[in-house]
């Protein structure tokens, strides 16, 4: 008795933009919901997707977030003190600063970079799409000092923008580009 494995377990499962289920669609289609053009044998690495695993240096941003908040609303309900203009003025710009500063380090992008069988491609958004085909890649690797991912096609040095593509989790970026070397070794160990 042979026991088969499930075809659509090695396939992309949602679409990287939208999130639309694309179990039983054909490998190469178009995404019913947002009109990517996508194959469903991609690598996925970034997008809305991107890792929850945060550093400590998020963690510890995120709890003193937390703590100015909870300062700043004890200031306001602190009866025994008056609350003079200027008083009010500045706790309203910190709590704006702390709000800004909460939505930044929660940001998830919308761009992503897919490793497919005929090309590389990097998703900046719908209206610009770029292939690299693995022909042309040569060199991936991640600069941990700019935050990117750097791999040089056609002669010309493409950087991938951590926060852009990632959130900045720099986990994310790193298992990118070595995504990225082990794609470039599983196509050449293929036979011809």
């Amino acid at each position: 008795m042979s026991t088969s494995t499930d075809p659509e377990a090695y396939l992309l499962a949602e679409c990287p933009v939208c999130d639309y289920a694309l179990q039983g669609l054909p490998v190469e289609h178009l995404c019913p919901e947002c009109g990517l053009a996508f194959d469903r044998r991609w690598w996925v690495y970034g997008g809305p997707g991107v890792s929850r695993e945060w550093s400590r240096s998020a963690r510890a941003f995120q709890i003193v977030t937390a703590i100015a908040c909870v300062i700043v609303i004890c200031l306001f309900l602190i009866k025994q003190l008056p609350m003079s203009a200027i008083l009010v003025g500045v706790s309203m710009v910190i709590l704006a600063a702390v709000g800004l500063a909460y939505l930044f380090s929660t940001y998830r992008p919308r761009r992503f970079i897919a490793l497919g069988p005929a090309a590389l491609v990097v998703f900046h958004g719908p209206k610009r799409i770029e292939h690299f085909p693995w022909s042309t890649i040569s060199h991936p690797r991640a600069d941990m000092h700019h935050k990117c991912v750097v791999f040089e096609s056609a002669g010309k040095t493409i950087r991938v923008k951590g926060y852009d593509f990632f959130g900045g989790v720099i986990y994310d970026v790193e298992r990118c580009a070595r995504g990225i070397t082990q794609y470039t070794r599983d196509l050449e160990s293929y036979p011809a």
